[in-house]
């Protein structure tokens, strides 16, 4: 859909940029600066991205009344990421000219607000709920809406790797089609 939208923007600005491109019958001088501009701001107006960052913590847990080895306290190296999806800005002459948000900013919120809680703790010991991987996403997200909902309002995606080759996964699609 946004490729979509993307190219037929892209064939009407060229198509602008050609009825404006300097000419040298008509006030070549003014016209071709006017098509530039002109295409270059259609093009960027709808441009979004989606930004990743990785974060690593340490943490135990247990699941009491799990069948297996997982209700014994053992511990995880997590890894999380945390994707937020925006408009890139056009800041022009400002330090986030062309960025959705800082990755500097995103790395400050997460290591304030979530890692610092869980590094090196018991999940158990605040976890309102069984610490299993699904739940623990679930609640990293509410603290983000919690404690920084200008943030919150980009977020995206939070992918927490409980092993090397397991991890879960929740969007912004889940968290909107909760009952």
């Amino acid at each position: 859909m946004f490729f979509a939208s993307f190219v037929v923007k892209y064939v009407l600005c060229s198509l602008l940029y050609v009825l404006l491109a300097p000419s040298p019958w008509y006030n070549s001088h003014v016209r071709q600066p006017l098509a530039l501009f002109l295409t270059f701001k259609h093009l960027v107006d709808d441009m979004y991205a989606i930004l990743t960052k990785q974060f690593r913590f340490e943490a135990a847990h247990q699941l009491p009344n799990h069948r297996g080895k997982c209700a014994r306290l053992h511990g995880h190296s997590y890894l999380l990421e945390v994707s937020v999806r925006g408009p890139i800005q056009p800041a022009r002459g400002q330090s986030d000219d062309g960025m959705v948000i800082d990755l500097e900013q995103i790395k400050q919120l997460v290591n304030e607000i979530i890692i610092a809680r869980v590094d090196h703790y018991n999940l158990n010991d605040f976890l309102s709920v069984p610490s299993t991987a699904e739940n623990i996403a679930h609640w990293m997200w509410d603290q983000l809406e919690q404690q920084a909902p200008e943030f919150a309002a980009l977020l995206w995606r939070i992918r927490l790797w409980e092993t090397a080759s397991g991890y879960v996964e929740i969007s912004r699609a889940e968290r909107e089609a909760q009952p």
